[in-house]
Order: C-alpha cells, then sequence, then structure tokens
C-alpha cells in the first residue's frame, strides 16, 4: 500500500464545505476524498504552532517528549525518535517529500524536493502551483517505485492571503473593501507588533469580512489546484493501492480573537483541523467519525493500515474507531504552544481551559474556561462563574504534566525552559501592562 500525505498549511476545518461550511470552498476534496473515506470531525492538533505540530503528526509522540514547541526554536528533534518516513524507509519504501520546512523534517526521506515563494511580489505568495510544479512530475516517478511514501506540504491558505483572480472577489459581496465608512479592520490594524505586515498586505482595506473572504478564496484556489494531483493519482492507476490524507499542522484565528489573522492562542479555530482518510479498498466511504480525537494518533494509524510494527507511541491508531470497534475516544487533549506566546490547556469534550505561564503580547487573561459545546466560538470566558469547573481542570491539566515530566525524565516542563522564540521580544518592547 503507499501512502501519500496532504498538509495544507493553516486551514481550519470549519471552513472546508465537508465540514458544514455554508461557502463551497472545497468541491474537489468533497468529491474525491471526503466523500469516499473518512472523515473526523474533532480532529485536534493539540501542540501547535507548524514545527510541534509536523512533529507530533510524523512521531506519534506528544511535544513533552520529542522537546520541539516552537516555530524557529534552538532544540532539534533527537536521532532517537523516529519520524513517519524514516520508519517506512526502513520497512522497504521509498520515501518522498516536496517540501520547505527543512531540518529533520528531511531526515528519511530519499527524495526531498524544496520549493521557494518570491517574497517581494504580492502575487507569488504562497502559489501552490509552484508546490506542483515539484509534485506531479514526482508522484509520476514515484509510480514506478511501488511501495512509496509520498509528503505533500502546501502553504495555501497561510498568511498573507492572497489568492489570485477569481478567488480574490469569489466570497466577498461586501462592495468596496476600501469604504471609509466600514471600521472592521481598526482593530486589527491597532495591534503594534503586526502593524507593519498589515499595512503591507492590507493597506487601505477597512472591512475585515474581506480579508476572511480572501482566505476562504485561499482554499478554493488551493482545491482547485489538488485536483491536479487526484487526476494524475488515477491516470496512474494509484487509487486502489494508495492511502490518501488530507490534514492540516493547525488553523488561523481569523477575527474570533486577539492574533487577529495569525495562529497563536489555543483556540479552536487554530487547533481543529480537518483530517480525512481515503482507501478505496481498506477503509470505508462517506463515513465521519465524531469523535475527540488528536493528530498524535495520526502515524500510528499508518503504520496500523500497513501492518508495520514501529517504535513505542503515544498516539492510539483510529482504526478501531474507523471499523466501529469497542474504543474510548479522548477523554481530554492536553495543549500547548510557545512561539508567540507560552500556554497550555486542556481540551474536554465540553471544556476548554487555558493557562498562560507567562502574560501574552496581546494582554489576554492568564486562566480562561469555556463551555466550548454551547460557546464554539469561545466567546465567553467562564473563568470567574464557574470556578469549580476550572479548578478541576487545572488540577488534571498538572497532574498530567507532572506524570508526562516523570515518564520522560525532565526535570522542568519543555514551556518554562525554552520559553518564546517570536513573542516574548514583544512583551519586553510594549511592557506587561494592557495599553489604554
Amino acid at each position: 500500500m503507499n501512502v501519500i500525505v496532504i498538509v495544507l498549511d493553516t486551514l481550519r476545518a470549519d471552513h472546508l464545505s465537508c465540514y458544514g461550511y455554508e461557502k463551497i470552498t472545497t468541491p474537489v476534496i468533497d468529491k474525491y476524498i471526503a466523500e469516499r473515506g473518512v472523515l473526523f470531525e474533532q480532529m485536534i492538533a493539540p501542540n501547535i504552532p507548524t514545527h510541534p505540530s509536523f512533529t507530533t503528526m510524523f512521531t506519534g509522540v506528544e511535544a513533552i517528549t520529542h522537546d520541539i514547541i516552537c516555530v524557529g526554536g534552538k532544540v532539534e528533534l533527537s536521532e532517537n525518535i523516529k519520524q513517519i518516513q524514516e520508519i517506512l524507509k526502513e520497512n522497504g519504501y521509498t520515501t518522498a517529500a516536496v517540501d520547505n520546512l527543512g531540518r529533520w523534517f528531511k531526515r528519511g526521506f530519499d527524495i526531498y524536493e524544496t520549493y521557494s515563494f518570491d517574497r517581494k511580489v504580492k502575487s507569488a505568495w504562497r502559489k501552490a502551483e509552484i508546490v506542483n510544479e515539484k509534485a506531479l512530475p514526482l508522484l509520476h516517478n514515484l509510480a514506478e517505485k511501488q511501495p512509496f511514501y509520498l509528503f505533500l506540504h502546501y502553504w495555501d491558505p497561510h498568511t498573507p492571503y492572497l489568492p489570485p483572480p477569481p478567488y480574490d472577489r469569489m466570497f466577498y459581496d461586501g462592495g468596496n473593501e476600501r469604504d471609509p465608512k466600514k471600521y472592521t479592520m481598526a482593530p486589527v490594524l491597532s495591534f503594534t507588533p503586526f502593524r507593519g505586515i498589515f499595512d503591507w498586505w492590507t493597506k487601505g482595506i477597512t472591512d475585515a469580512d474581506y480579508i476572511i473572504a480572501q482566505y476562504d478564496g485561499e482554499i478554493a484556489y488551493l482545491d482547485n489546484q489538488l485536483e491536479r494531483v487526484f487526476r494524475l493519482i488515477s491516470y496512474l492507476g494509484l487509487w486502489d493501492n494508495t492511502l490518501v490524507i488530507i490534514t492540516s499542522d493547525h488553523g488561523e484565528i481569523l477575527m474570533d480573537h486577539w492574533g487577529y489573522f495569525d495562529h497563536h492562542g489555543l483556540y479552536e479555530g487554530n487547533i481543529h483541523i480537518p483530517f480525512i482518510m481515503r482507501h478505496i479498498k481498506e477503509l470505508p466511504q462517506e463515513k465521519i467519525i465524531p469523535a475527540l480525537v488528536s493528530n498524535v494518533s495520526m502515524t500510528p494509524t499508518i503504520l496500523d493500515l500497513l501492518d508495520i510494527q514501529g517504535p513505542p507511541m503515544e498516539g492510539r491508531s483510529l482504526m478501531p474507531l474507523i471499523n466501529d470497534e469497542e474504543a474510548e475516544p479522548c477523554q481530554e487533549i492536553i495543549l500547548c504552544e510557545s512561539t508567540w506566546q507560552v500556554k497550555r490547556g486542556i481540551r474536554t469534550k465540553d471544556w476548554k481551559f487555558i493557562k498562560a505561564l507567562e502574560q501574552d503580547f496581546h494582554f489576554g487573561p492568564m486562566k480562561e474556561l469555556y463551555h466550548v459545546t454551547a460557546d464554539p466560538n469561545e466567546q465567553l470566558n467562564l473563568i470567574d462563574d464557574m470556578p469549580e469547573v476550572a479548578k478541576e481542570l487545572e488540577e488534571r491539566l498538572d497532574n498530567w504534566v507532572q506524570k508526562r515530566l516523570m515518564e520522560v525524565v525532565k526535570d522542568k516542563d519543555p514551556l518554562e525552559v525554552q520559553r518564546t522564540s517570536l513573542g516574548r521580544k514583544w512583551v519586553e518592547q510594549i511592557g506587561i501592562a494592557k495599553p489604554s
């Protein structure tokens, strides 16, 4: 069995049409993958953003174990912790990637194709065609080297959202996005740390709905480009013997919370990601799994399907859930981030508790509690209204961290040791008091 893992960077689940979004953003993914495979409704990326999430997906272990907790940190992944491509290579697979993460992510690949975007030209940012220029010929060649493992990393819809026509106007019907009477971009442009990038990217735009429409346009543009990949799979006759996975490393906050149009904050927009699997012979079609699950399970699930024994992992295979066998969904998922801010959290079926280890540069509360089933956009912080629930969840979170530190033989939480790679300088520059 071949394996193709396609990661669509910065894609929140609730903006895919197959996840119930009212706009038809992903007709291609819907048709080729969701309608012919298994869709997980509540897949969580517990360790965000990019580097920790990819490492968690590829190793099947949590960030507290693999020690990668931020983007651009100094820590490297230990050679003792194997990634999916290394395991498959040891089991006779040809391994290939089209990616630009570099560092430890290159380990274990026979072929590692990279790419770059011209950051001086807005229209050249995050173009799926650039990835496809490498991906399509590579996939064609891999068809002669089965079994193979292929990892494809697309950067749409990562900021800045600059979809080409006609996608730039496809989802916006608000008239003039630079109408001076519209002020919804005001809180975004008043956020000092990111003012420069927004001035460059959104210069003169006053309507935040237009920016959200650009995000959706990026998704639709990417979806259109993925059809070239899926048609090539059909042309090469690979569907019958190939597992295809569509997922993301994290989502995007958009206008839900502080952190506008970026991906820091342990909120649902950032941690709830798509996860869809298709194998026409080994998996059911049009199946939806409502259980709460974590992307630490991706690698164990792949190995289970391939009947390959990997090293010990903390993630559990999702196959029992898929096969309707007796299996418990996650009762709790522990969350962490430390690129722009240092926070831990715990997500259960109904609740989310978030605790800051230091003041973040959005000057948000140090503790937050949300009833996610009743308040899915997490707009009402119940920390003062439900102290008993907050206390219980905080104890569960703290106990999990202490237990895991003992198991991995560490004296301190990596979040406390490494702190942020990008956010601390802003806290120091602006001060720790919330500006008036």
